[in-house]
């Protein structure tokens, strides 16, 4: 519980300092058409494994559903956690993990909404 609760309130102040940022940008009409989509390598600062909880998880190259998908994570396919971000909702969610699918061999975000443990626990540095 610990561990969620830090998670909780490290990902508030990061979207607080985000939205801040977006908010300071002159002419940016729409925060949603700012979504960084480049899959950017991450450190691996957690290490650990997890699965996918669901099927046909997208793997995509930001933190937003509008970024696009470079493969699908399969149910109970092993995913190595590097590090996470605040990113789009999904369901109740809206932390991101950066994450490396063992069995197809492709890195990039999913939506800890489908993720075991609730995804990475460390936040990525950029």
């Amino acid at each position: 519980m610990h561990r969620v609760n830090r998670r909780i309130a490290s990902a508030g102040t990061s979207l607080v300092l985000a939205l801040t940022a977006v908010a300071a940008v002159p002419g940016l009409a729409d925060p949603a058409a700012a979504a960084n989509c480049t899959d950017n390598p991450h450190p691996n600062l957690d290490g650990w494994t997890g699965k996918f909880t669901g099927n046909n998880v997208n793997i995509r190259t930001g933190p937003h559903t509008s970024c696009t998908s470079l493969g699908q994570g399969l149910l109970g396919d092993t995913a190595v956690y590097f590090c996470w971000v605040p990113g789009d909702w999904v369901y109740n969610m809206a932390s991101w993990t950066y994450v490396y699918d063992t069995r197809n061999r492709v890195s990039g975000w999913v939506s800890d909404y489908y993720l075991s443990d609730g995804g990475a626990y460390s936040v990525c540095p950029y």
